[in-house]
């Protein structure tokens, strides 16, 4: 019995080596490589309604890594022009889940050169194509459902037709999207998550903000549902939409809190040093650089420092309205403390206007009361005396990186 046992134990041994090493030939086999090229065209093509292209086709079994090179997507333009997306080569990392249940996960996405064409005609349609669905079956049906671990798109460009390029690059982890196909619209509307995304902008960044997007693409129309962009301790809430595609144009309302140390950091302003901003109201494109903002701005815990003023704990309260020549703020009401070396004097008062232009800062109108002593001059120390109100009125204007300006000398009376 025990000699049974064993030879019962050694045939099941040798039958799984054989099916281990059947599975390996088969998965290194050019059969099995062209029937996963022939699965990822297919589900494209049924998820997108697209036509798609795909040149050579490599696949990794260790590694679980495919790669497509001259990978692209062709949607309703007309035929000479190039396809709505193309790249030199996807690679994808893949982990599985369940063989019997067909789970897999993918671990990674790699795009190199990916360039996304989109046509706009005169009645606003764009030449993305209508999924493969089966309109029998249900009013909407979900085309995509992915998460992905971490993606990195390099050297991209989203070209507009007759409307020039952008070029962008993206990575970021922990990417989730899921949209459906309306047929009422129809519309696709979808969900789409990544924390985070490192995000680069001329000069500025990389930054890495956590996005997440509600929004819906129909003819002539971008809604935006919902959208939330965090990094740091700031982040805006926003919503409204893109019309008519011909000539866009888009409104929006926002509610901004930041922190003034991400915005020291990402619009270089050094003298920012620390505080708290919320501002809520309205932006609008006209097209082009043609943008505005405007607001109502509430600030608190403050903290500005250059080569002659230091204040800190202050509130400000004032209207702010933002355009492709700067920030300004205007009707401003402060309170807080200016401090030197040997006092902090409590002060409240008033500034005309306000603007960031580039990295300048310009006041105008600026209306000081100190409570509880005289104002300090320049270069004196602190001065005790009794409860007057003292008061001074100026404008001046300075860079914003430390370059000493004239502080306005304190009326006394």
């Amino acid at each position: 019995m025990r000699r049974r046992i064993a030879w019962i134990g050694a045939g099941g041994l040798a039958g799984l080596a054989l099916v281990f090493v059947a599975a390996v030939l088969v998965l290194r086999s050019a059969w099995f490589n062209e029937k996963v090229r022939e699965r990822v065209v297919s589900t494209v093509e049924t998820a997108t309604g697209g036509r798609v292209e795909a040149g050579s086709f490599q696949f990794d079994w260790r590694r679980l890594r495919a790669q497509i090179g001259a990978f692209a997507i062709h949607g309703t333009e007309a035929a000479g022009k190039p396809p709505l997306f193309r790249a030199r080569t996807v690679a994808v990392g893949l982990k599985i889940i369940s063989i019997l249940e067909r789970r897999v996960d993918i671990q990674y996405l790699e795009v190199v050169e990916p360039r996304v064409y989109l046509t706009i005609d005169s009645d606003g349609r764009t030449n993305l194509p209508a999924p493969k669905i089966h309109s029998g079956r249900s009013t909407a049906e979900t085309i995509l459902n992915l998460a992905i671990g971490r993606f990195q798109l390099q050297n991209g460009v989203f070209e507009i037709e007759s409307r020039g390029q952008v070029p962008f690059d993206a990575r970021g982890r922990n990417l989730n999207a899921r949209f459906l196909y309306e047929l009422a619209g129809p519309r696709y509307r979808g969900d789409l998550s990544m924390q985070p995304l490192d995000f680069a902008c001329g000069s500025y960044g990389p930054m890495p903000l956590d996005v997440a997007v509600a929004l819906t693409f129909e003819k002539n129309r971008i809604g935006v549902t919902s959208a939330k962009v965090a990094t740091g301790d700031s982040r805006i809430d926003f919503s409204g939409a893109v019309e008519d595609l011909v000539s866009p144009h888009a409104s929006f309302r926002y509610d901004l809190r930041a922190s003034l140390a991400d915005v020291n950091r990402i619009l270089r302003v050094p003298e920012l040093r620390r505080g708290t901003a919320e501002v809520a109201g309205n932006a609008v494109w006209a097209g082009s650089s043609n943008y505005s903002a405007t607001g109502r701005l509430h600030a608190y815990g403050v903290e500005y420092r250059d080569s002659f003023v230091r204040l800190q704990g202050f509130r400000v309260d004032a209207a702010l309205a933002a355009g492709p020549a700067g920030i300004g703020l205007s009707a401003i009401r402060l309170a807080g403390d200016e401090v030197n070396s040997a006092s902090q004097v409590p002060v409240e008062g008033s500034i005309a206007t306000a603007g960031l232009r580039g990295r300048d800062l310009e006041f105008h109108g600026v209306v000081v009361d100190t409570l509880g002593g005289k104002l300090p001059r320049r270069g004196a120390g602190s001065q005790s005396g009794s409860l007057h109100r003292h008061r001074r009125a100026c404008g001046f204007r300075g860079p914003s990186r430390g370059v000493p300006v004239q502080r306005p000398t304190a009326a006394m009376g």
